[in-house]
């Protein structure tokens, strides 16, 4: 909320400039777009792709901005769009090398917040609300590993790919909401580790529950989120055991480089995971002679 122009910067201004390179080259009308639940209106009830649209921070607004504006394309200029509401991707590859490093510009996310007070580089985490109409005053999220949420795009790409120029949109979650204590008493739990936490006030923008329907992605997509919420903490704490050792990774002022583990991983943000998993799924069995492009323009945000 403190840097909407940031948002809009990254999101709006730089999807509209990779939309520009694509048309001057010639290289694909097919695209799919990281997008958000966050363009929706808050909602104490699962959120289904027909709930309404009412964004409650600059990320939402810019996020709804840029479905709209491959919309127009679709409609316009013949392309192919699915525009894939993640709601909150987390964990980390089962290789243990693939995860989410925090750095400067980083949004605060639940989980890598709360691996960094588990590996005491991070004294407390701070819950920004406990009073929230939740089963314990604490805010609701639907947590999806990031291996599910690769496999959604590679069945995105299938289905976009095999139809004729529509724009298509689909929920991506599991279906159930855990609020921010269990996910802190999971990671304790997987972690072995006490972890200290201070109740703030709430934040602005931030909605008490966020809880996915995901049944057009089930049905359409044939997509199902099969890891459990137990399994996105026990990878993300296996990740953290694997590059604890790298002390330049959990450094404020670093900048991540590939060179800190050793290859063929990196070391990045949850995004890379996800690019690696669909890459190997397309090469171990789709071929297909179109051109496509899947964006992760700009970060989500992971409200707590």
């Amino acid at each position: 909320m403190r840097e909407p122009l940031r948002y809009y910067e990254n999101n709006v201004v730089g999807l509209l400039n990779l939309v520009k390179v694509l048309k001057r080259h010639h290289v694909s009308k097919s695209l799919v777009l990281s997008s958000s639940c966050t363009v929706y209106r808050p909602s104490d009830a699962k959120i289904s792709e027909d709930s309404l649209l009412e964004p409650t921070c600059p990320y939402g607004n810019t996020k709804r901005v840029q479905e709209s504006m491959l919309q127009d394309l679709v409609e316009s200029d013949g392309w192919t769009v699915s525009c894939l509401r993640y709601f909150n991707p987390a964990g980390a590859h089962s290789s243990g090398f693939l995860g989410e490093v925090l750095y400067p510009s980083s949004p605060l996310m639940l989980v890598p917040l709360l691996r960094q007070v588990a590996l005491g580089q991070r004294k407390e985490l701070k819950i920004f609300g406990d009073d929230y109409d939740a089963k314990d005053g604490t805010a609701m999220r639907d947590y999806i590993h990031i291996q599910d949420l690769a496999d959604a795009h590679v069945a995105a790409l299938q289905h976009l790919l095999a139809g004729e120029a529509a724009f298509h949109v689909f929920n991506l979650g599991t279906g159930f909401g855990r609020s921010v204590l269990e996910v802190l008493q999971a990671y304790q739990d997987a972690s072995g580790c006490e972890l200290q936490y201070k109740i703030e006030q709430r934040r602005a923008g931030d909605a008490a529950v966020a809880v996915a329907d995901s049944k057009l992605a089930n049905d359409l997509l044939g997509w199902y989120a099969h890891r459990g919420f137990e399994e996105i903490m026990a990878s993300d704490w296996t990740f953290a055991l694997h590059t604890k050792g790298n002390d330049s990774l959990y450094n404020e002022s670093c900048f991540i480089s590939q060179h800190l583990v050793p290859e063929p991983y990196e070391v990045g943000n949850v995004y890379r995971a996800m690019v690696k998993e669909i890459q190997k799924s397309l090469k171990a069995g789709w071929e297909h002679e179109h051109s496509f492009l899947v964006t992760s323009i700009g970060h989500y945000p992971v409200c707590h």
